[in-house]
């Protein structure tokens, strides 16, 4: 019987957090990555550092993969959507977004056979963790908390600089990811 290996992308030139939720029965696997990128001088450096997390999001594919090749994994993904409306949004900072989200899911059409992926708007994925469109970066992580606390544990390992808030989205991700397809074979 297949599981269902639900990956959240939470992604950013700065770090881009990758986490893998797998559910057997009532066991819940997470494997997570935090993944940062150097910066080139030069100008087209958006263009080498989103070919490098891609790939290094496709090698982790791959590494779980390999890691847990005993079980029937069928996979789909979740990536955070553009923020078009908050301050900032407008200009090249949400292009150059924009760019780096085009080229990880070409990457992950590729790579996924059943090509089953979702772009989730920051305010709907705040929503779904926290039952508040206007979450802040702490309610996400202490939603986490009280639904899975053993991931939280690992999660507060993590410095706020180095990832934590990342991860805590791309978590929330993987898991809308999950539910959704739960609820459409239902």
């Amino acid at each position: 019987m297949k599981k269902l290996a639900a990956i959240g992308i939470d992604q950013a030139f700065g770090k881009t957090a990758v986490v893998i939720n797998i559910e057997i029965d009532d066991y819940k696997i997470i494997e997570e990555k935090i993944i940062t990128t150097i910066v080139y001088e030069n100008p087209f450096e958006k263009i080498y550092r989103a070919e490098t997390i891609s790939i290094e999001i496709m090698d982790f594919i791959e590494e779980i993969e390999k890691k847990y090749d005993k079980l029937d994994l069928t996979w789909a993904f979740c990536i955070e959507g553009l923020s078009y409306g908050s301050a900032g949004s407008i200009g090249s900072a949400n292009r150059d977004l924009a760019g780096l989200q085009f080229i990880v899911i070409s990457k992950l059409l590729d790579r996924i056979e059943d090509q089953y992926g979702l772009i989730l708007p920051p305010k709907s994925l705040k929503l779904y963790a926290t039952g508040s469109g206007k979450a802040g970066k702490d309610d996400m992580v202490e939603a986490i908390k009280e639904k899975y606390p053993e991931f939280y544990k690992s999660l507060m390992t993590v410095p706020k600089t180095k990832g934590r808030y990342d991860l805590a989205d791309a978590f929330w991700l993987s898991e809308y990811i999950h539910q959704n397809i739960k609820i459409q074979e239902t």
